[in-house]
């Protein structure tokens, strides 16, 4: 129940002004990185060399055989989504858990975290997306037959990157630095909450324009329900 309300509350203040403004900076970001990475990928599928190819096919690929392709391999890019919309929200998450602490936990004492430790954990988030899923990309595409396979891997691996990201990065602004590893190695279960909610938002088009801030407010709500009397 406790991860039900914890979660309720932070859908609520999605409606925070806090919370908008972050969303719209790394929303633009992250969609325009995206769509440039879209563009390319139809550009280099529409200029593939097709000398020496069947007619029949060479003429479906130039009617539209590249944009299928470039679709075929869309569901693909939902693991670079979530590691780029995570990485740079990351840039301005600190407000985000500040704007959850200042209204639910005023008594909570938060020290100031600076930009080059954002960046830090920003950039470590990302990278260990970015391999994590590289490394299973060739058991998405295995999975892609069985139809839910892929999802369910995505959202499981994910799951358990996303869930350190977004703890870590409340964590940082309470506990000593040797001790935020720690923490969240010792409470598994949250992090598995926090992971597979915000992975499951991610895999669900249009929502998954809000799952890092959904996600980091979750982990703040579950990170000081744990730490309380």
């Amino acid at each position: 129940m406790a991860m039900i309300r914890a979660l309720a509350l932070s859908i609520a203040q999605l409606r925070d002004p806090v919370h908008r403004g972050v969303l719209m900076r790394a929303l633009l970001l992250t969609v325009l990185l995206l769509a440039g990475l879209w563009w390319g990928l139809l550009t280099l599928l529409a200029r593939l060399d097709t000398a020496g190819w069947p007619g029949w096919l060479a003429r479906a690929w130039a009617d539209g055989g590249a944009t299928l392709g470039a679709l075929i391999v869309l569901p693909l890019l939902i693991p670079l989504f979530a590691a780029v919309a995570t990485g740079l929200a990351e840039l301005w998450l600190d407000d985000v858990i500040g704007a959850v602490e200042a209204v639910h936990y005023p008594g909570a004492a938060a020290r100031p975290v600076g930009w080059a430790t954002n960046l830090r954990l920003g950039l470590g988030a990302t990278l260990r997306l970015l391999a994590w899923n590289a490394v299973a990309l060739p058991a998405y595409l295995l999975l892609l037959v069985t139809g839910v396979g892929t999802l369910l891997l995505f959202i499981a691996l994910n799951g358990w990157l996303l869930g350190r990201a977004y703890l870590e990065m409340v964590a940082v602004r309470h506990l000593d630095a040797g001790t935020v590893g720690p923490w969240i190695g010792a409470h598994p279960r949250i992090r598995w909450q926090v992971g597979l909610v915000a992975a499951t938002l991610f895999a669900v088009p249009v929502v998954n324009l809000v799952a890092p801030l959904i996600g980091v407010s979750l982990a703040t709500h579950l990170f000081h329900r744990r730490r309380l009397p």
